[in-house]
């Protein structure tokens, strides 16, 4: 889904490290953090920021709530999934090139 966010009644804030692409945590003010409870937290990715708003895309299909009428939301910054994915990719082609025989059995002191 798409998340729009504006703040209210005080302007957006100059935000460096929040940008097109950043992964973002969206939760509650009042919940906090819970990585482990998607009605707490939730992940996006930034779309966009314009105009005093900040356009989220997730893949949840609900927002977090605390069960208020009127949810006051907050974003800290996520995992870097980019870098991540980088580190995944050469973890995979260091097992492929060593094997896992040579993994568990090094032949000499490099190995």
């Amino acid at each position: 889904g798409r998340v729009t966010l504006w703040p209210d009644g005080w302007r957006l804030p100059y935000l460096s490290e929040i940008k097109w692409g950043r992964a973002v945590l969206l939760s509650t003010v009042d919940g906090g953090v819970d990585l482990e409870d998607a009605k707490k937290t939730i992940s996006a990715e930034v779309e966009s920021m314009q105009g005093g708003t900040i356009i989220l895309s997730t893949p949840f299909e609900r927002l977090p709530s605390t069960g208020k009428n009127h949810d006051l939301f907050r974003i800290d910054l996520g995992p870097n999934i980019v870098a991540n994915k980088r580190i995944d990719r050469m973890l995979d082609e260091l097992q492929r090139c060593l094997g896992t025989n040579q993994a568990k059995e090094p032949r000499d002191q490099i190995q």
